[in-house]
């Protein structure tokens, strides 16, 4: 689920996981 940005910089990899634990 909104995953697509991942493909984007190393820095915002870690900030799509991030965001994905404050949605849960």
């Amino acid at each position: 689920m909104g995953f697509p940005t991942v493909k984007t910089t190393e820095k915002h990899t870690v900030m799509i996981p991030l965001t994905s634990m404050h949605h849960i």
